[in-house]
């Protein structure tokens, strides 16, 4: 019998390492957010500029990170992993405000359906609504990706850009037709969200050319972008609450959450050059973004209840936001350590 050595072709895969300016990206999406929480929704210059983008700008770093895919991935396994990292955190965040005793069985089903409507009915913290839609756009986005795999890369833009302008129109279309108790998972928020994954995953190779430049080439830029992402804002001339639809003009909402979505990875990582002493606790934030964003409504009742406790008389000053938006990340810092040692699910983890 003759052996015969037949050689098999190997498929290398490229692991993307985690990007210290992506997490800071996150981070300061995380910090207008529950600034604006603080503040209430407000239409001041500075909730209608940074409100344009802080939501945006988590979808749009999505799409970046997780454009790549493996050729060998299943689609059950795209399914297992978004619904570990992102519906059971949902569930047992949910389970944590609304109780898990004596709450009648409708409350239930209002949390399983998803929306920002069903979840306030719930007596849940709509601010939850995040983890549904994210979940509907990343399956999409899987389902895309596996799909146009093994076509040309133009023709995967140009596929990917079609998608971007459907899940655009659909979205706008499903904003003027509102069903009680909101879509299911916030299906029209998440339609708006996978416009964002979809266009940061067309931008991954324009966005991380950034990663190359210069200082002193990263800042006019971004300056540049930050006044772009001023003037759409200012166009549309509304405080953006994506949650529940309140876009505006879905055209001008859409070029100023792109633009400020790049403005951010721009700034972040002109910050990731120039503070390099900050980088870690940014990105530490920004890497466990869940916690801190699913935690700090429970914080602020904890810092609110610290402060009637001390008699701090209340104020309403900018600089007394600030400090208390402070205190609410230094909190959710100490939860995050002992939930990633003893409670690591909460994260997806």
């Amino acid at each position: 019998m003759i052996e015969q050595k037949i050689e098999v072709p190997q498929i290398s895969y490229t692991v993307t390492a985690r990007k210290d300016y992506i997490d800071i990206a996150k981070f300061i999406g995380l910090f207008l957010m529950i600034l604006f929480h603080k503040q209430g929704i407000l239409q001041t210059p500075l909730q209608v500029f940074g409100a344009s983008f802080h939501m945006p700008v988590f979808f749009f770093t999505f799409g970046i990170v997780s454009s790549s895919l493996k050729p060998h991935t299943r689609w059950r396994d795209c399914l297992y992993k978004r619904f570990r990292t992102m519906m059971v955190p949902y569930l047992l965040w949910s389970a944590v405000y609304i109780g898990v005793w004596h709450i009648p069985i409708k409350k239930y089903l209002f949390i399983i359906w998803g929306s920002h409507t069903s979840i306030t009915e719930a007596g849940g913290n709509s601010v939850l609504w995040f983890l549904p839609a994210m979940f509907i756009a990343a399956i999409i986005f899987d389902t895309l990706r596996m799909i146009i795999l093994s076509l040309t890369v133009r023709k995967q833009l140009l596929i990917t850009a079609f998608a971007a302008v459907a899940c655009g129109v659909l979205s706008w279309m499903s904003f003027k037709f509102l069903v009680p108790h909101g879509y299911p998972f916030g299906l029209n928020v998440a339609l708006s969200g996978l416009v964002f994954i979809l266009i940061g995953s067309i931008s991954k190779k324009a966005v991380t050319t950034a990663e190359s430049k210069k200082l002193t080439v990263l800042l006019p830029v971004t300056a540049l972008f930050a006044a772009a992402t001023a003037l759409f804002s200012w166009l549309n001339g509304i405080r953006v609450v994506m949650a529940v639809g309140v876009c505006g003009n879905y055209l001008l909402f859409v070029t100023a959450g792109v633009l400020g979505s790049v403005f951010v990875v721009l700034l972040s990582r002109c910050i990731e050059l120039s503070l390099r002493f900050a980088v870690s606790a940014l990105s530490y934030v920004g890497s466990h973004s869940m916690l801190y964003f699913a935690s700090h409504y429970i914080v602020f009742n904890i810092i609110g209840d610290a402060e009637k406790l001390l008699s701090v008389p209340p104020s309403g000053s900018f600089l007394a936001q600030i400090i208390f938006v402070a205190l609410t990340f230094a909190v959710c810092t100490v939860l995050c350590a002992l939930e990633s040692h003893f409670a690591p699910v909460f994260e997806g983890k």
